[in-house]
């Protein structure tokens, strides 16, 4: 089984019904398409952690949706006009969903909210990054996109040479 990567969804989409992978317009997601660019991540299973629909893969088809994941004490219905998804919400889509996949130990890369609410549904979250900052976060996630890429690339070589 390939390790697993959840990267949380943004709030920048294109329009209309897109796989996953290809949805999100945001700086996390530009940074795996360029590691990934020709479709699914070859070292990887990869899932979005979505506000609206919990996780998908990076190539389900999702249509463009407009929700952010909130603490539960957020007081409001909308965060800067748009509506909110409270951790609480989304717990027992998460555990239900990490049942059915079969998932238990996950690498992560997004927000804090994001990753308390993988945490609580029973996951065992490896952040990708501790960065504060956009830049950093970006960083550590393309390094650690790239030292997969390269663990795949010497297995298949040792496997091509008989080792």
């Amino acid at each position: 089984m390939k390790p697993v990567l959840v990267i949380q969804c943004g709030g920048l989409k294109r329009l209309g019904t897109h796989a996953v992978r290809d949805l999100y317009l945001g700086p996390l997601w530009s940074t795996f398409r360029k590691a990934a660019p020709e479709g699914p991540h070859p070292a990887l299973d990869v899932y979005v952690l979505s506000a609206e629909h919990g996780l998908l893969s990076e190539m389900d088809l999702c249509p463009a949706y407009d929700r952010v994941l909130v603490s539960d004490s957020y007081r409001s219905s909308e965060k800067g006009g748009t509506p909110v998804r409270r951790i609480a919400e989304l717990v027992p889509v998460l555990a239900v969903q990490r049942k059915a996949l079969g998932l238990h130990r996950v690498h992560a890369v997004g927000g804090k909210t994001y990753l308390e609410a993988l945490r609580r549904a029973g996951f065992a979250v490896d952040p990708v990054s501790t960065g504060a900052g956009i830049g950093y976060i970006r960083s550590d996630l393309g390094r650690f996109l790239e030292a997969h890429r390269m663990s795949l690339i010497s297995t298949l070589l040792a496997r091509a040479r008989g080792e």
